[in-house]
């Protein structure tokens, strides 16, 4: 289970940053989460803890479907955790299965959809400026077309 020290708000984070993102960005979910897995809020908590303890609690708070800061960091896509993303991932395979089936060589089925799932899917519209590497012959050529894309 993935807990909030472990990167889950971006990158590797000292625990006391953590603390302080927290407390500062979603300070009612922070309570909610502190009061549901240690019985207490910051405010009561800080009483008999000391800072660095408090920080320790905060970063290991598990980050799940469901708990108050998963709702606070992504309100649109906090129900969905690792066992949802492997089910639809279960899915999508059973529905190419069952369209490899479908599909003859005279009749061709149509591509399944996928699963839904709660952030924005890439399309091949989105990979307009990729370009195939055999274009290049030697490093030097992908250095002057890198110039001319980026400057």
């Amino acid at each position: 289970m993935p807990s909030l020290g472990q990167g889950i708000l971006g990158g590797s984070r000292p625990k006391l940053l953590t603390l302080v993102s927290l407390a500062s960005t979603c300070p009612a979910a922070l309570d909610a989460d502190l009061h549901r897995y240690h019985g207490g809020t910051l405010r009561q908590l800080r009483r008999t803890l000391t800072l660095r303890e408090l920080s320790d609690i905060t970063a290991t708070l598990p980050y799940i479907p469901g708990s108050a800061v998963a709702r606070a960091i992504d309100p649109e896509g906090w129900q969905w955790g690792q066992a949802e993303e492997l089910l639809a991932t279960v899915v999508d395979s059973l529905a190419w299965l069952m369209w490899q089936n479908a599909s003859t060589p005279d009749k061709p089925a149509p591509n399944p959809d996928l699963y839904p799932r709660p952030w924005p899917t890439v399309t091949d519209d989105d990979n307009d400026d990729w370009v195939p590497t055999e274009t290049f012959d030697t490093p030097t050529d992908y250095e002057a077309w890198r110039a001319t894309q980026y400057g």
